[in-house]
């Protein structure tokens, strides 16, 4: 069962990965269905709600969200900046599939569902431990999803937030790129709302040497948010 386990979190990935190939118009929102599932059911998990369908809490100028990962391995970064009147603060999180079996086994037995589960349950276990010893705290958990919080006070949030601001986070538009090709790979999805509205894109595998300059700069936010993890552990 365990190589039907592997393909079945194969076979849950590999959609991600494979609908950032579709062109997508540069609307307000430009986030597929199935990333828009997976941050909605996370952010809701960890407890800080929706950013699409929410309000900025009062004194809060702007908040921007990233999720990179949505590729095979786990646990995936989740992080939070806001701006108040005053400096900028900010949420460094983990996020990994929780113990919910979602797929089935063809001809499978309840003997078959019963060792899935267990399997499954192993290895959010596993992910779940991984983490702990990574320093996260504030552990979350559904049956979907699970979160966790880690420590941040390594990180200057105003000097981060004026990084990527330099990098045009909050204008970036959707990815165009036609030549979105494998199984599997690294996503760069960012959230940004301010008094003006909201706005949503992500970044399939951004390459810091593309010819496109948006392209570029994705590569350079997911390599500023990424930092911000390696400083925490260092």
């Amino acid at each position: 069962m365990r190589h039907a386990f592997a393909l079945a979190i194969t076979a849950l990935l590999i959609p991600v990965a494979a609908r950032a190939q579709l062109d997508t118009s540069l609307d307000a929102d430009s986030i597929d269905p199935v990333f828009r599932a997976v941050i909605d059911s996370v952010s809701a998990v960890a407890g800080y709600g929706s950013l699409r369908d929410g309000k900025l809490p009062p004194g809060v100028r702007r908040e921007v969200r990233t999720y990179i990962g949505f590729g095979l391995g786990f646990p995936q970064q989740a992080t939070r900046l806001w701006e108040d009147s005053n400096r900028a603060h900010g949420w460094l999180g983990l996020w990994w599939p929780g113990t919910r079996l979602d797929f089935t086994i063809p001809g499978g037995t309840e003997a078959d569902y019963a060792d899935a589960r267990q399997e499954q349950a192993n290895w959010t276990a596993l992910v779940r431990d991984g983490a702990t010893k990574r320093g996260c705290v504030e552990l979350h958990a559904r049956p979907d999803y699970e979160t966790c919080t880690l420590p941040s006070r390594a990180v200057d949030w105003t000097t981060t937030l004026g990084r990527l601001d330099s990098l045009g986070i909050a204008t970036l538009p959707q990815q165009q790129r036609g030549d979105l090709l494998g199984l599997d790979g690294v996503t760069l999805l960012v959230e940004y709302r301010d008094g003006h509205g909201y706005r949503a894109y992500y970044y399939w595998t951004p390459r810091a040497e593309a010819q496109d300059p948006n392209e570029r700069a994705a590569a350079r936010i997911m390599e500023t948010i990424l930092a911000l993890y390696r400083a925490d552990r260092s």
